[in-house]
């Protein structure tokens, strides 16, 4: 029963791992321009996100 969980918990992981590296590899690529120009277009200051970065990467 242990062996079941064990491989359930690694393909969960996989599933959702896989998908979050490759927005974050794509991030580190291209930058946050496309959220900003959104975020514009809807009437919003374009440094807020930049403002959710720093404060995501401050030590807690």
């Amino acid at each position: 029963m242990k062996k079941n969980i064990d491989l359930g918990v690694l393909i969960s992981r996989i599933a959702i791992g896989f998908p979050m590296s490759v927005y974050g590899i794509n991030k580190l690529i291209h930058g946050i321009g496309f959220i900003e120009d959104m975020m514009t277009m809807h009437g919003l200051p374009s440094f807020l996100p930049m403002e959710y970065l720093q404060v995501k990467s401050l030590p807690r």
